[in-house]
């Protein structure tokens, strides 16, 4: 028997309205406008808790040696029949510039298994309680645009609290990367 699903409503997002320039001269620049509607998931919290549960047992796990930031993932793979629970970690360097994150180390883990539509992503930071900031333990940019990459409409990304009990702040990748770069191949002829 399935468990029972829980909704969970992602508010409506939208970036801050545009400088308004009367008659704009064809330099001005102009940022643009981002509204993301509300929307209604229905997701099973037993397995939600157990991601979050391997992200944190992944994040012990980091090669963190220069930082100190450990760093764990626990990802289900859409196109997977058997939904397995792939973990990553961060793992560091000491060129720094060859550094591994987490979430890179698990969805790359995945796609060399033929996998290519990420259905739920969990990331613990090993130092994170429920008063650190979302900017200080989500994505970097680089695991946004990846993350982007292997996203389908229905792919969560859940941010660990860090509390005692199981928490987290989701995100669809609408919101985790508003603007984000995907690749529809070359222009037809």
């Amino acid at each position: 028997m399935a468990a029972p699903l829980t909704p969970l409503v992602l508010p409506a997002w939208t970036s801050p309205a545009p400088t308004t320039v009367p008659d704009p001269a064809p330099t001005t620049l102009v940022p643009t406008r981002v509204e993301i509607p509300e929307r209604t998931v229905w997701v099973d919290l037993d397995l939600i808790n157990n991601l979050l549960a391997k992200a944190r047992h992944a994040a012990t796990l980091a090669c963190a040696p220069f930082s100190h930031f450990h760093v764990g993932a626990a990802l289900i793979m859409a196109d997977d029949p058997d939904h397995t629970v792939i973990t990553g970690a961060n793992v560091e360097n000491s060129s720094l510039s060859l550094t591994q994150c987490a979430e890179r180390t698990a969805l790359y883990f995945a796609a060399a298994q033929g996998f290519r539509k990420l259905r739920y992503l969990a990331v613990s930071c090993a130092a994170t309680t429920p008063a650190t900031p979302i900017r200080d333990r989500s994505p970097c940019g680089s695991c946004r645009q990846v993350i982007r990459e292997f996203s389908t409409p229905e792919t969560l990304i859940f941010l660990d609290t860090g509390g005692p009990h199981p928490g987290a702040d989701v995100f669809d990748v609408d919101r985790l990367l508003p603007h984000g770069f995907l690749f529809k191949g070359p222009p037809a002829n």
